[in-house]
């Protein structure tokens, strides 16, 4: 209801209604605009680049994710996923650190230095992880490789000794 009240006194202003009392409407509305700018600029560049870098960063993933799909399965796709998600967010982790420089020239450095390593911990807590993944699922595949070629060796040798009599 305020906020409809507040929306008409500006409409009011922009067409020049109520030209005796445009001072006072002024006076009262030059407040409400300083906390308009205010909370906009609440959040800060910072602020903004991180979600544009998540946001770039998701599309990136889910583009590369067909690839993975499309040629491969079991552990692979697991593989291939895993590979992705690192090199993204090693790419994440790059453009978010670029960001500390831009917190010098923040009102509050500090807190903006505490937000961008915020995520930079994060970020490296999962590149870990993906790591840990890709060495998992790298044993996986090979696993299963090994696994088909002796059952290739096997299936071999019974149609050799089938062939000879033994």
């Amino acid at each position: 209801n305020r906020i409809a009240m507040n929306q008409n006194k500006i409409q009011g202003l922009l067409v020049g209604e109520n030209l005796n009392n445009e001072s006072k409407n002024l006076q009262e509305f030059v407040p409400a605009l300083v906390s308009l700018a205010v909370v906009m600029s609440a959040q800060t560049v910072v602020d903004k680049a991180i979600f544009v870098i998540n946001r770039s960063a998701q599309g990136l993933f889910k583009e590369s994710v067909r690839k993975c799909g499309t040629f491969k399965q079991g552990a692979e796709i697991d593989l291939c996923m895993s590979k992705i998600k690192l090199r993204v967010l090693q790419n994440k982790l790059t453009k978010i650190s670029a960001l500390k420089t831009q917190c010098k020239g923040d009102k509050k450095p500090d807190m903006c230095v505490a937000k961008v390593q915020k995520h930079i911990d994060k970020i490296n807590r999962d590149i870990q992880i993906e790591r840990d993944n890709i060495t998992a699922y790298g044993n996986q595949v090979e696993l299963e490789k090994r696994e088909a070629a002796l059952k290739q060796q096997m299936k071999a040798g019974k149609r050799l000794s089938k062939g000879t009599g033994i």
